[in-house]
């Protein structure tokens, strides 16, 4: 998003898994070092002047805790979910935030679903069991769509679309083990390493 590929810092200490951080402004999000150990992915994104927090409150954060600050405030997690044993991705870019339809039947971790357009997007329940997270947007006519030769998803696989076309997967990836963001904003897709094992 700008002429630069967004770097992880070495200074974040031992990242057993992947941080994601994105410089969309003129300053770069940065990972409170509060946070503790960071077992598997943080993602923060500085879309406006402030940078969106993680609250204290969550208490231990097992996995994944996406907040976006699209807004004039920050999309808060309902501390009536208790105890965040995998991922929470909340946005809050309408007057109302995005909430979970409890119609999804067994959700085994997380299921998150926004609706920033006319209607909410919705998980193919021909994807089978979703062992951990699978996260979906719709944010143009048509829903971004997870291809089934992905294979197996062991752990998150979050696709955007944001343009005319869906931002893909390269089959060359192989087995997904953690997490492969891919943002198709522009007329090239902006690609992540993935150097974790």
């Amino acid at each position: 998003m700008r002429p630069c590929i967004a770097k992880i810092s070495p200074t974040l200490g031992v990242i057993t898994n992947v941080v994601v951080i994105f410089n969309m402004g003129l300053c770069i999000a940065k990972i409170s070092p509060t946070h503790g150990v960071i077992t598997n992915v943080v993602v923060i994104f500085n879309m406006r002047p402030c940078i969106a927090k993680i609250s204290p409150t969550l208490g231990v954060i097992t996995n994944v805790v996406v907040i976006f600050n699209m807004g004039l405030c920050i999309a808060k997690i309902s501390p009536t979910h208790g105890v965040i044993t995998n991922v929470v991705l909340i946005f809050n870019m309408r007057p109302c935030i995005a909430k979970i339809s409890p119609t999804l039947g067994v959700i085994t971790n997380v299921v998150v679903i926004f609706n920033m357009g006319l209607c909410i997007a919705k998980i193919s329940p021909t994807h089978g069991v979703i062992t951990n997270v699978v996260v979906i947007f719709n944010m143009r006519p048509c829903i971004a769509k997870i291809s089934p030769t992905l294979g197996v998803i062991t752990n998150v696989v979050v696709i955007f679309n944001m343009g005319l076309c869906i931002a893909k997967i390269s089959p060359t990836h192989g087995v997904i083990t953690n997490v492969v963001v891919i943002f198709n904003m522009g007329l090239s897709i902006a690609k992540i390493l993935l150097t974790a094992k």
